[in-house]
């Protein structure tokens, strides 16, 4: 109802909705290795119409406005989605991704070694190397394993057994 200074008044109806928010979740925590990536994954549980998604910090995401944006930060970053329905109602959701640090490997001289029986093969204590390889971090949180060749290496396949 309005009045004015003359007591007239005049009144009107107006309707109130109340809309649901949209229940987001940005999902579990996720840990990759520094250069890594991995697919954040919005969902969302209600919502009307179109929805809209704005993901934060935008810092190593490939798209901000994505439902599945590819996440490759450099530090640990707690990223937000915000979603938006078509009513305007917005709710939002955080997830961590941790990043790992690489291990640092050191390097060693390449190994000689004599073939005294002229079979074409010779020992060598590869696991007196590790300690050397790891320098000064704790062996115990590491696995070094080795390989015939780089290509091997990277590839994750015929790793050398140690005896």
């Amino acid at each position: 109802m309005v009045t004015d200074e003359n007591n007239c008044s005049s009144t009107g109806d107006v309707i109130v909705t109340l809309n649901d928010l949209p229940i987001s979740d940005a999902g579990s925590t996720v840990s990759i290795c520094l250069n890594e990536e991995t697919i954040l994954d919005a969902s969302v549980s209600t919502g009307t119409g179109d929805l809209v998604y704005l993901w934060s910090p935008a810092t190593g995401l490939s798209d901000v406005n994505s439902v599945n944006p590819v996440a490759s930060p450099l530090n640990t970053t707690t990223y937000t989605v915000a979603v938006t329905d078509a009513n305007s109602c917005t709710s939002s959701s955080d997830v961590e991704v941790i990043v790992n640090e690489l291990p640092i490997t050191t390097f060693i001289d390449d190994l000689e070694g004599c073939d005294d029986d002229d079979d074409g093969l010779t020992q060598f204590d590869l696991e007196s190397q590790t300690a050397q390889i790891l320098g000064s971090q704790d062996p115990t949180q590491f696995i070094v394993s080795y390989y015939n060749s780089l290509s091997d290496a990277l590839d994750n396949t015929n790793t050398l057994i140690i005896n």
